[in-house]
């Protein structure tokens, strides 16, 4: 009995034991196991400092830098002064730039990137530097419009004046006939005198006058149609334009072609082939419509 009681007595103790065992072990095995979940989530957390971070701002450095050249690039495509140009050009080119340290920067820490991001990147290049070309093409082209236009326009003016001129000379020449018709009239019944100068007055002096009147007016729409020109946004009115302008060129020629003064007719016709549009392509030929077509 006593042999009993003492194995009861050791078994009790064994169960005391392991239960103590179970009581006091179970809190240090979970913070055992709740300090290696800690390492994890630290390692996880220096990752994301370290990568997903940098990575994140780098993405919102793409959108911010590809933001500005999708803002600028019209800007750029709408200056019409050569330091406007390089101006935007400059800084959309330094837009560039940075993107494309970025993604020197991404591949420098061991990732791969995109082959579409980095012909993105590529692409956008080359359409800044296409476009920075044909600006400074529109650009050039434009100013020498603008000079082509004022030569033109001064060519007109004189014309004008030219033209004035000989409406007077014209006018002049009338009124000293009529002034001969009534002499004759107070010198007596000579009829033959008085029909000749007559059929002079008709037939020379106000048919000339008519002819230099007409000139003069033709003159002036042409003058119209080449500050019409530089307006121009479609082909087709550019080619109606000159049609038109070709059309009253013609009529000046013809016109100039009847002064009896020579000088006076060579200067104009000089001056006529100066608003003159050309048959043949730039750059053989830098007239108003060939530069139009340019810009």
């Amino acid at each position: 009995m006593p042999l009993k009681s003492s194995l009861s007595r050791a078994s009790l103790g064994r169960m005391l034991l392991m239960a103590f065992l179970v009581i006091a072990g179970l809190p240090a095995i979970t913070g055992i196991l709740g300090w290696f979940e800690l390492q994890e989530v630290a390692r996880n957390q220096t990752t994301v400092v370290t990568e997903a971070i940098p990575a994140i701002a780098e993405v919102r450095g793409f959108t911010e830098e590809s933001s500005r050249i999708v803002a600028v690039a019209p800007e750029l495509a709408a200056v019409a002064t050569e330091d406007a140009r390089r101006e935007r050009a400059a800084y959309l080119y330094a837009q560039v730039d940075a993107l494309t340290r970025r993604v020197q920067r991404y591949q420098a820490t061991g990732n791969l990137a995109p082959a579409s991001l980095s012909k993105a990147e590529s692409d956008v290049r080359g359409s800044i530097e296409l476009l920075d070309r044909l600006v400074q093409t529109r650009i050039i082209a434009t100013e020498a419009q603008e000079r082509r236009l004022t030569a033109g326009l001064a060519a007109t003016t004189e014309l004008l004046e030219i033209a004035d001129t000989l409406v007077a000379n014209a006018q002049m020449a009338t009124s000293a006939a009529i002034s001969n018709l009534y002499d004759l009239e107070s010198a007596g019944p000579d009829t033959e005198t008085r029909l000749d100068t007559l059929d002079k007055l008709i037939e020379v002096d106000l048919f000339r006058q008519g002819l230099m009147s007409e000139m003069r007016s033709h003159l002036g729409e042409a003058g119209l149609l080449l500050n019409r020109i530089v307006t121009v946004q479609d082909q087709a009115e550019l080619a109606s334009l000159q049609a038109a302008l070709e059309g009253r060129i013609d009529i000046l020629r013809r016109r100039i072609l009847a002064v009896n003064d020579p000088i006076r007719a060579e200067r104009a016709l000089s001056l006529l082939q100066m608003i003159r549009p050309s048959s043949a392509p730039p750059p053989d030929a830098e007239d108003l419509f060939n530069l139009t077509k340019g810009v």
